[in-house]
C-alpha cells in the first residue's frame, strides 16, 4: 500500500517536472525565434514568471546569482564613486 501511494506521488512529480520542463522550452523557443522585441520580451517575461513560481528552477537562479554577485568588489566601487 505505502509503496503504492509512493510511486503515485513520484508520478505526480515527474508529471508537473515534464510539464514545466516543456513549458521551458516552449518559451525558450519562442525567444530565439521571435521576429521583435515584443515577441521576445513576451516569452521572456513568461519565462521569468515560470522560474518564480518554480522553487527548484527559483532555487537554482539565485544559486547562480549569487556566484556573480561579489559584495565586497561592488562595495569597493561605490565607495570609489562617491
Amino acid at each position: 500500500m505505502l509503496a503504492c501511494l509512493a510511486a503515485a506521488a513520484t508520478k505526480r512529480v515527474r508529471d508537473a517536472t515534464d510539464e514545466v520542463a516543456a513549458k521551458r522550452r516552449g518559451l525558450s523557443r519562442a525567444m530565439r525565434q521571435a521576429r521583435s522585441y515584443d515577441e521576445f520580451a513576451f516569452a521572456a517575461e513568461k519565462l521569468e514568471a515560470l522560474k518564480r513560481r518554480t522553487p527548484v528552477l527559483a532555487a537554482a537562479e539565485a544559486a547562480k546569482e549569487r556566484r556573480l554577485y561579489d559584495s565586497r568588489l561592488l562595495r569597493d566601487r561605490l565607495r570609489h564613486l562617491k
